[in-house]
């Protein structure tokens, strides 16, 4: 089970790359990019898929234009905010420094699972009981290992 978290750091002065997105796109960047973050922290942990779902509901939300986030996502991509290869590959919004915040985020936490095939780097290793998703699925039909959530 994946275990999301209900709060984030938000990489805003310090982070070169927001500024540049907020430079290019105003308000409205910073606004799409701190959406997509609440998206992947909230619903996927450490990622969320890229759908036109996704881009409706963010427009929507912000009442902007579906393109207005897409221009915004692949700006944020160009300055990897976002890793390229991932959305490409995967159809996932997710990054290094993503996957570090979530792993340092539920390090001590039982349960935390992670799909080998969207890690970046080896962050889920600061996760101490992280098991890939499949392995906890496959011990848990057979009941050697109790994948739960704590959070």
């Amino acid at each position: 089970m994946r275990i999301t978290l209900n709060k984030f750091e938000l990489p805003v002065m310090e982070d070169e790359r927001m500024e540049l997105i907020e430079e290019r796109f105003g308000a409205v960047g910073f606004a799409v990019v701190v959406k997509l973050l609440a998206r992947i922290y909230g619903t996927g942990g450490y990622f969320c898929a890229w759908s036109d779902a996704i881009v409706a509901i963010v427009a929507r939300s912000l009442r902007i234009e579906p393109k207005e986030v897409s221009d915004v996502v692949v700006y944020a991509v160009d300055v990897g905010l976002f890793d390229g290869g991932m959305l490409l590959s995967h159809g996932v919004l997710t990054s290094a420094s993503i996957q570090a915040q979530y792993f340092r985020a539920v390090g001590r936490r039982s349960g935390v699972t992670y799909d080998p095939e969207l890690m970046i780097g080896e962050f889920y290793r600061s996760a101490r009981r992280a098991v890939p998703f499949k392995d906890a699925v496959a011990a848990d039909a057979i009941g050697s290992v109790k994948v739960s959530a704590v959070g």
